[in-house]
Parts: C-alpha cells; sequence; structure tokens
C-alpha cells in the first residue's frame, strides 16, 4: 500500500461512522404538538369551556387547558388540523387565543401574561362598577313600583308585609323627597327601565 506523501490528509476509513444529523431546535414545536396561550380565562368553567371547544375538534388527540398558567397544551394530528385552526376553536367560543412568540423565554411569556391580567383585571373592576351603579339605580326606581303594586294588592288596607311597612314609612317618603317624580311616572315606564337594567347587568 503506497504511503500518502508528508503533510496530505489521510483518506477516511470506508467504515467510518457518519457525522450525526443536526439535533432539532429546543424552541421549535413538535409535529402535532403545540401549547396556545389563552386569553380571557377568569374561572374554572371557562378553561372548562376551552377544553371541551378543543377535544371536540376532530384531529385533536388529547387537550389540556391550565387556567392559572392561560394555556392550552394539546396533541392534534396535523394532517387534518394546523394550530391556526385550534385558535379559531378557542375564538368561537369567546376566549382569545395565540401561539407563543418563538424564542421568547418564560420570563418573557410571563411578564405577558401579567400585562393581559392586568387588563382583564381593569376589565372587570369597571364591570363590576357599572353593575353596582345600575343595582342601585334599580333599587331606587323599584320603590315606587314596589309600593303601587303593594297599594293595588292590599286595596288600601294594611299591608301585611312588615318589611313594605317599613319601606312605605322610611324608605319612600325619602326617595319620594328627592326624585318625586319617580312617583307619578308611568309604572309601565319605570317596569321597562328596571327590565333594561336586569338585561344590560346579566348580559
Amino acid at each position: 500500500m503506497p504511503t500518502p506523501p508528508a503533510g496530505a490528509p489521510a483518506d477516511a476509513p470506508d467504515d467510518a461512522p457518519a457525522e450525526a444529523p443536526d439535533a432539532p431546535r429546543a424552541d421549535t414545536p413538535e409535529p402535532g404538538h403545540t401549547t396556545l396561550t389563552v386569553e380571557g380565562m377568569t374561572c374554572a368553567a371557562c378553561s372548562s369551556r376551552v377544553q371541551r371547544a378543543l377535544e371536540k375538534r376532530e384531529g385533536v388527540r388529547a387537550a389540556s387547558v391550565n387556567l392559572m398558567l392561560e394555556n392550552a397544551v394539546i396533541d392534534f394530528d396535523p394532517e387534518r388540523l394546523t394550530p391556526e385552526e385550534l385558535i379559531a376553536a378557542i375564538e368561537a367560543v369567546g376566549y382569545g387565543a395565540r401561539l407563543p412568540e418563538t424564542g421568547a423565554s418564560a420570563l418573557d411569556e410571563q411578564g405577558e401574561q401579567d400585562r393581559a391580567g392586568e387588563v382583564e383585571f381593569r376589565r372587570l373592576r369597571t364591570k363590576a362598577i357599572v353593575a353596582l351603579l345600575a343595582a342601585a339605580v334599580g333599587m331606587v326606581i323599584s320603590m315606587p313600583v314596589m309600593s303601587s303594586v303593594a297599594e293595588g294588592v292590599s286595596g288600601g288596607m294594611a299591608m301585611a308585609d312588615p318589611f313594605m311597612r317599613w319601606s312605605a314609612r322610611v324608605i319612600d317618603p325619602a326617595i319620594e323627597a328627592v326624585f318625586p317624580w319617580l312617583y307619578t311616572a308611568d309604572l309601565r315606564v319605570l317596569q321597562g327601565v328596571l327590565l333594561a337594567l336586569t338585561v344590560g347587568v346579566m348580559g
């Protein structure tokens, strides 16, 4: 066998092992597996609703929704579904969803969730304040309505209900002194306003 000249690279033996392929990046999602950030969940019923919506989609093998982490871990058939279709399924039941940002660190993702939680807190706080104001307005409007109904039922006789007697003696005069027009308004108008307030708060 001839000796290669000095300084020339030696031929690699035929049975030398091939170089291993590059390992996949850690942040590359596995085919058929994804984690979505879910926005707008406030209770266990919300997370259950999102999970049921995902599990009903054909092609979803398994889905787990975590309320505290605000995410959904999903195993699915990539030949039948895409992450975008899973996002659409969540949005169809009234919640927001998005893919986590590529390369974002856990700290960045947590900061984003904290900001989203702050926005949701402000929304719920505003809704609670509006509900309390609507309840106060509804209570004031309901007093002349209840007085009128009670008088119609009792036929001018003493009311049997102790609360209604106390209300007629204490609360009604105070409200009538501040809002005298309430006690002369059409009863059907007041009832319509009460219904509108109830629908607005419940909706």
